[in-house]
């Protein structure tokens, strides 16, 4: 059996972060020629056409959110993204598809908005002669392509949504329908911040969301799931109904304004950094939460929010002063039940993608720690 060396994660890998030019996500492209690699859970974020700012040298790298604790495995010139990027070159000793397996293994404590880097750099890695490491990489590679189609399927629903909103409403940008406008003042009843309390995970309380239960594209993902001590009262005027949109009004500019709602039948409340927002009877929530998550809209959030180091805020005040298009019910309604299905085929999708990620969350438990 090989003898596996072990070494400090600073003699292991070089942050050579500070060699990469970062692009804010203001300037990210839908296509083009070079792609954007930044810290969340899409791959590749956008694109460039400007040559000059590729980052083409020392490959492959290890891309870290240091915000969100993502891993990405780069072997292809790319552009990295502002706010939170590491970049991660393993030494000569060590390969890099290898030690990018070993970080996916090592499970990194939730620090909620802090930076995760540092408890990355406690980390001691382990790592056996070239020949082994390449069997180990090349084993586990196999196994992560089938966990990346299922993953990839997923992503399809997400930009058929986003088609389907365009084919039936058109570009909220020029509202090419035309739709009824107004502002989202006109389709409100309600704004509400979630509670301030300080969560855990030892299922104290009531099930609270916060930031990074929902996705960028507007899904709510209830793993993992903290829990909030509060008050009866308090829990009586913050508890989540069906239909609630849930908006995300602090995070890194990037991120700012990820916006879902609510539709489970369990007892649950929302952090902070969130706001509660109730629809008046002229909006249908799939509609609302689509409309919000389009890239014109992101855009707008990214533009108007009020920037501070480290994060960005759109207070309920603020967000309702943003424009908004109004169809019809009917419309919406249609609208809506094409959310249904698309939401039905993405259950079964993720229940597929979970045992995939579980068998391979087992072989890497093998490979680093069997």
């Amino acid at each position: 059996m090989a003898t596996w060396q072990k070494v400090p994660f600073d003699e292991a890998f070089s942050d050579i972060t500070s060699k990469a030019f970062k692009i804010d996500q203001s300037e990210f492209l839908q296509s083009g020629k070079y792609p954007i690699v930044d810290q969340g859970q899409t791959f590749i974020a956008g694109y460039v056409d400007d040559e000059k700012i590729v980052w083409q040298d020392d490959l492959p790298v290890v891309i870290f959110g240091d915000h969100t604790r993502i891993m990405k495995y780069v072997d292809f010139p790319f552009v990295l993204g502002a706010d939170g990027t590491k970049v991660l070159k393993p030494n000569e000793d060590i390969l890099p598809l290898f030690a990018y397996y070993q970080l996916l293994s090592i499970d990194i404590p939730s620090a909620g908005y802090s930076r995760h880097f540092k408890f990355l750099k406690d980390f001691t890695f382990r790592f056996p002669p070239l020949p082994e490491q390449r069997r180990i990489a090349g084993l586990l590679g196999r196994a992560d392509h089938l966990r990346r189609l299922r993953r990839y399927a997923d992503s399809l629903s997400a930009s058929l949504l986003q088609s389907v909103f365009l084919e039936m409403f058109g570009d909220p940008a020029s509202n090419p329908k035309g739709c009824d406008k107004g502002i989202i003042d006109d389709v409100l009843s309600l704004s509400q911040y979630g509670t301030s309390n300080k969560s855990n995970y030892e299922k104290r309380g009531y099930p609270v969301l916060g930031m990074t239960n929902i996705t960028l594209d507007g899904r709510l993902e209830l793993e993992p799931l903290s829990y909030v001590e509060i008050s009866e009262k308090e829990f009586r005027e913050l508890r989540l109904e069906r239909g609630d949109i849930i908006f995300n009004r602090t995070n890194s500019t990037e991120l700012v304004g990820k916006t879902t709602f609510w539709n489970h039948d369990f007892d649950a409340v929302i952090a902070s950094y969130l706001v509660k927002l109730k629809l008046k009877k002229n909006v249908l929530p799939e509609y609302f939460v689509a409309f919000l998550n389009m890239p014109y809209y992101k855009h707008l959030f990214q533009e108007r929010c009020k920037k501070a180091i480290g994060q960005s805020n759109i207070s309920p005040t603020l967000l309702r002063e943003f424009p908004v298009m109004i169809p019809p019910l009917s419309e919406q309604e249609r609208f809506a039940q094409v959310v249904r299905r698309v939401e039905a085929l993405r259950r079964r999708q993720a229940e597929s993608a979970r045992q995939g990620d579980g068998l391979f969350q087992s072989l890497l438990h093998q490979a680093f720690n069997g």
